[in-house]
């Protein structure tokens, strides 16, 4: 699978929030979940108490899952241009040209992931740019030079209606 360098580049820098940059509460370096299907890939990581989850499209439908450590993902951004990810027995191959980058992974099921069941009867879809434009509103609460902007809380209600968000 061909990997766009600044779509992985960019996700991994939104995650980079939730990483910690010794390590995670087991003792074990912040686990990225890399999950690919149907034009779509997407990032997880935990921090142990908040769970960040970016996407972004790529040309290629095929079927792709592993866990791999957060540097190791990293290491595929400092390539020159798009790189080639191809996951076979537990060995992830990240390559660009003749460069060629052998990583150990794991398989999905050993992401900790805590399932939850959403009630389709208190599910809200809102179009992206209207919460955007909701988020920028209460953005004045946060401090400008916060080094960490995402872990601001906010406060959804909604009460069948009318969302309303407070930070």
């Amino acid at each position: 699978m061909i990997v766009e360098k600044s779509k992985l580049k960019s996700a991994l820098s939104k995650l980079s929030v939730l990483v910690n940059r010794e390590s995670t509460i087991d003792g074990n370096p912040t686990r990225i979940l890399f999950e690919s299907n149907d034009g779509k890939i997407s990032l997880t990581s935990c921090d142990g108490s908040n769970l960040g989850v970016f996407s972004f499209n790529t040309s290629d439908t095929s079927k792709m899952e592993f866990v791999c450590d957060y540097k190791t993902l990293t290491a595929a951004t400092v390539m020159r241009g798009d790189v080639q990810i191809e996951c076979k027995d537990s060995i992830l191959t990240i390559s660009q040209g003749e460069t060629k980058m052998k990583y150990p992974v794991k398989g999905k099921d050993s992401y900790p992931n805590e399932s939850k069941s959403i009630d389709s009867e208190n599910r809200l879809i809102i179009n992206s740019t209207k919460l955007k434009k909701l988020l920028g509103k209460i953005s004045y609460i946060r401090k400008d030079k916060d080094p960490r902007p995402f872990t601001t809380g906010i406060n959804f209600k909604f009460d069948g209606q009318r969302l309303k968000m407070e930070a």
